[in-house]
């Protein structure tokens, strides 16, 4: 016997929110899991992991769940937001910019702020470090 899906209750990620509303529209069809996933060509568990938000959706189901339920591309653009929620939410602020013009760039410099090159607080190194004339600012003695 099939156990009953838990409720999700307020979805917490776009993958939630797809899968709330899959099963909404799978209830509202009086259609079972077994039935949806017979009808879309998928397994009863793959509905399932989608429903409960366990996994993300492909677009190819996406596109079947639009057609089946004549969505008008409702389940799509859910598929969408996933894919544009699941970049920003991995990247900082300001960081998607920093790819695009990654892509473009021919030299990439990289300024590191708390990194000392060179010298170092050990003596050995700092009497290499005199010999040769450069001093770091923070070097006292």
């Amino acid at each position: 016997m099939p156990r009953r899906p838990r409720d999700i209750g307020v979805p917490s990620s776009p993958v939630e929110y797809f899968g709330a509303e899959l099963r909404a529209k799978r209830e509202l069809s009086n259609l079972s899991r077994p039935k949806l996933a017979e009808k879309l060509g998928y397994t009863p568990q793959r509905i399932g992991q989608i429903e409960s938000g366990g996994s993300p959706p492909s677009e190819d189901f996406a596109k079947d769940c639009d057609v089946f339920f004549k969505t008008d591309g409702t389940f799509h653009r859910l598929w969408q937001w996933i894919q544009d929620f699941g970049r920003l939410a991995v990247l900082p602020p300001g960081f998607p910019d920093f790819i695009e013009r990654e892509r473009e760039a021919e030299v990439i410099h990289i300024f590191e702020t708390m990194v000392i090159t060179g010298c170092s607080r050990r003596r050995s190194t700092r009497a290499r470090c005199s010999s040769s004339g450069r001093r770091p600012t923070w070097w006292t003695s």
